[in-house]
């Protein structure tokens, strides 16, 4: 279609303002700050333009930072080491320490870098921020990385960009724990504009990459995934990348929007909903406040923005994942239940608390919203005896607090259910619809003293309305001593060594713990670990030392070995039955209970016997480095037992070879030799695997070296003791350098409090 005049006017005056910005204001070329004077004249008309025009041959790395500059300080110098690098553009996301001072107070100091300052925002949007990095980028190839990407020497060889194709991280084929090297990608600044960079609709955390490389794809790009050994994610937990999270949510709705995952699939639904994010989209409108060198400062005109999601839109999306998470844990007849009673359910109790009773009740429109509790009790009619059934009820409602706990009647005839709610005087109803009893816990009729009390601890309790219940009704007393009523057992038969194990522990009792369930520790000494649970800790649970102390029947088994029959690892733990359940694992049992951090908190919560407590008293840490320098299973020291080829597959012992070599003892005395430079007052606490690296660092370190002597080199159970007294006296250190690669490594960092810094071998140093 033929352009008309005014058409032609408009896009010529749009030209000419991106010449005045090019120009005047450096945004697109580099070029000396304007005068004092005519920053003035620009303040109230520059805005920041599309970013469309003709790049400059090169690369463009573009990251954006509110507040976590420490992780920026580690990363952008492995950025600036790459001469393929032509500029760095860092959005400056409101951070209180401005970004530019933080490089100044760190000596980081280069032409290329140019840093612009966003002001007067209240919180984090991440399309927002890349996507004015994007257009303030120069150079015809855009690398965007998170402040938490490092880039290895050999990036750009092992990543070459070919036409037709985008490079980018993939959390599918990452290794544990660099999940998040999914946000990363390398593209053409043509192809990533041409589909307007990231969803603007999307202004929360989760689901901007792969909405982003959807529509990369679908504009017929092909998707390429980066080398990973040439990028490296430095981690940090959920808390710190959400910016601070409810420790203690108290119903399902809180603990919903502390999970990333939640915010992930609300975004997905927020993008299906709402118009396709395409090159007809505009993007949130920026206007040039400063210009001072390599600093600019822009605010965004909130007013101006031309694309919104309305309250009502994002509460739909957040139903949806609502929806689909607690549908994944109790099954598809969550989706019968209607928005506004599923919202109602969640917001009374916690996850784990809710049960398919609940959802079946909460699925029938014939049953008041204000009949939902945080508790429930099952009442079935086993007996048409009126005065039983008078006894028994007449007994809950005086005993149970009415604004915490509903009564359902279930079984029978209609006249005795209608005889039951009557008898509590409108506090029990009849669903009128048939409930799993399965799902909640049973309670027999000389334990119905303690109804209250059971009814606040468990997610719902289930009774059997029969003579024997009416009597003990009528005695209000208990019948005999009460019958502890067993909870659904997780087993975890923990694997492997003292790291491994402890991990499995760590996972198995966060789980157990948010589902209320009954945790045993299978904990059997072999050439792995030669030593007893209580060699090591005060035990405080079941701890049983051999599989045949495990039932045969009605246990569901899961193994993530994966060179055992039916191994599968990474499984996801489906709880949603009241059966017993094992797993047997070295890893961390996949399940939404499971984080780092409550993990963590299981492993300090344990209390180590008086002889490991007794060898971490006998050495000073005060200024201590920690080292865990593994060498041990590397290529020509894997002779042991426990280190050999059969413990794992081909892939797996590949890559322990290839990371113990990364740990030889050299990579750390370099390292510790710069920071005993910086810092020549520090000390240096060692734990290693071989005593000939313990001779080589007391020649080279002298009384500056601190360790626990030892005689035993081995998995038996003296040198055990002394690894947990190893992992603490690490864990207390204000540094790790640790072995990647290294579940002994990986527990310091789990037990740890102190540190300010970690560092890996291979991957840091």
């Amino acid at each position: 279609m033929r352009r008309t005049r005014a058409a032609e006017s408009h896009g010529a005056a749009e030209l000419r303002l991106i010449a005045h910005l090019r120009n005047e204001c450096a945004l697109l070329e580099s070029r000396s700050a304007p005068k004092t004077h005519a920053r003035a004249l620009l303040a109230a008309s520059a805005r920041v333009g599309s970013g469309e025009d003709t790049p400059l041959p090169g690369v463009s790395v573009v990251t954006c930072c509110m507040n976590r500059t420490e992780n920026l300080l580690k990363a952008l110098p492995t950025w600036l080491a790459l001469p393929g690098v032509d500029e760095v553009v860092i959005i400056d996301w409101c951070s209180r320490e401005p970004v530019d001072s933080s490089l100044a107070a760190a000596g980081i100091a280069d032409p290329r870098i140019r840093v612009a300052r966003v002001v007067d925002e209240p919180r984090w949007i991440l399309s927002f921020a890349f996507n004015l990095g994007f257009r303030l980028a120069r150079h015809e190839r855009i690398l965007k990385l998170d402040a938490d990407i490092t880039l290895k020497p050999e990036f750009f060889e092992r990543n070459a960009l070919q036409e037709g194709a985008f490079i980018a991280g993939d959390w599918q084929v990452a290794e544990k724990g660099q999940e998040h090297i999914n946000g990363f990608f390398y593209i053409r600044q043509r192809d990533l504009l041409g589909i307007k960079g990231f969803n603007e609709y999307i202004t929360t955390y989760g689901w901007d990459d792969d909405d982003l490389y959807t529509r990369l794809q679908h504009s017929g790009l092909k998707r390429v995934c980066v080398d990973t050994t040439s990028i490296y994610h430095i981690p940090h937990d959920d808390a710190q990348r959400l910016g601070g999270l409810d420790q203690q949510p108290q119903h399902a709705l809180a603990q919903l929007h502390n999970d990333t995952l939640f915010k992930i699939r609300t975004n997905r639904f927020l993008a299906t909903m709402m118009p396709a994010w395409n090159r007809d989209r505009l993007f949130a409108p920026f206007e040039v406040q400063e210009q001072i060198g390599p600093l600019t400062t822009v605010r965004r005109l909130v007013a101006e923005l031309p694309h919104v999601v309305s309250a009502d839109i994002r509460r739909d999306a957040e139903s949806y994942a609502a929806t689909e998470l607690v549908s994944w844990r109790l099954g598809p007849q969550v989706y019968h239940v209607p928005k506004q009673r599923l919202m109602a359910l969640l917001g009374l109790k916690r996850l784990e608390q809710i049960t398919t009773a609940d959802i079946a009740l909460a699925s029938e429109e014939a049953v008041p919203v204000s009949a939902l509790r945080p508790r429930l009790v099952a009442v079935e009619l086993a007996s048409e005896d009126h005065a039983a059934i008078d006894a028994v009820m007449a007994f809950l409602a005086g005993r149970l607090d009415a604004d915490k706990v509903a009564i359902a009647v279930v079984g029978g005839t209609a006249a005795a259910r209608a005889r039951a709610v009557a008898g509590t005087q409108g506090r029990a109803f009849d669903p009128g619809v048939a409930l799993d009893l399965a799902a909640l816990t049973p309670l027999a009729a000389d334990a119905l003293a303690r109804v209250a009390e059971e009814a606040n601890g468990a997610p719902g309790l289930y009774l059997r309305l029969d003579p024997a219940l009416a009597a003990a009704a009528r005695a209000a007393v208990p019948m005999a001593p009460t019958i502890h009523v067993q909870r659904p057992r997780l087993y975890v038969d923990a694997q492997h060594g003292l790291g491994n194990r402890l991990r499995a522990y760590g996972s198995g009792a966060a789980i157990a713990r948010a589902t209320n369930r009954e945790l045993v520790l299978l904990w059997a000494p072999d050439h792995h670990c030669e030593c007893r649970f209580e060699d090591l800790f005060e035990p405080d649970l079941e701890v049983i030392e051999s599989p045949d102390m495990v039932p045969v029947d009605n246990v569901r088994r899961f193994t993530y070995m994966e060179l055992e029959p039916g191994a599968c690892k990474d499984q996801p733990i489906d709880l949603g039955v009241a059966e017993d359940v094992l797993v047997r694992s070295a890893y961390v049992l996949n399940h939404p209970a499971s984080t780092w951090a409550v993990e963590n908190a299981e492993l300090r919560a344990l209390r180590p016997q008086r002889n490991v407590l007794d060898l971490v008293a006998s050495v000073d840490l005060t200024g201590c480095i920690g080292a865990h320098v593994r060498m041990e299973a590397g290529k020509g020291l894997d002779h042991n037992s426990y280190d050999a080829r059969a413990n794992w597959s081909q892939e797996s012992h590949d890559q322990i070879h290839y990371w113990r070599g990364k740990s030889h003892y050299s990579a750390f005395l370099r390292r510790i030799d710069a920071l005993f430079a910086e810092q020549p007052g520090r000390s240096l606490f060692l734990a290693t695997d071989l005593p000939e690296n313990y001779e080589i660092f007391k020649q080279t370190y002298g009384d500056r070296l601190r360790y626990l002597p030892r005689q035993v080199y081995d998995r038996s159970r003296e040198q055990i003791v002394y690894a947990l007294a190893d992992a603490i006296l690490l864990s207390r250190c204000e540094l790790l350098l640790g072995s990647t690669w290294s579940s002994f490594s990986e527990l310091a960092m789990r037990l740890s409090t102190t540190y300010s810094r970690i560092e890996m071998s291979g991957k840091d140093f």
